[in-house]
């Protein structure tokens, strides 16, 4: 993964369904269709037998706990945004 990507997965980690909309709460309009096109791309992260597009549960779990231990209140942030109901 770049750099860039990088800090796309570390996002995509706080959803529990990856899509368009869902993305729009972490991330700027003109990237969404971007980071959607590389997450069903990207098969190391992406949940194979989801009905929806999501994160392993494995992988999406130890990120979350290792984000909480790194950034208390960016990990706050991150839930809260994630969690909003619409965009």
């Amino acid at each position: 993964m770049s750099p860039e990507e990088q800090g796309w997965f570390v996002r995509v980690c706080y959803l529990d369904v990856v899509n368009e909309d869902t993305l729009a709460r972490l991330f700027p309009a003109a990237i969404v269709q971007r980071v959607q096109d590389w997450f069903e791309r990207e098969p190391s992260i992406r949940d194979p037998s989801a009905e929806a597009f999501r994160v392993r549960p494995l992988i999406r779990d130890k990120v979350l706990r290792y984000q909480a231990l790194r950034s208390p209140q960016k990990h706050a942030d991150l839930l809260a945004k994630a969690a909003a109901p619409g965009v």
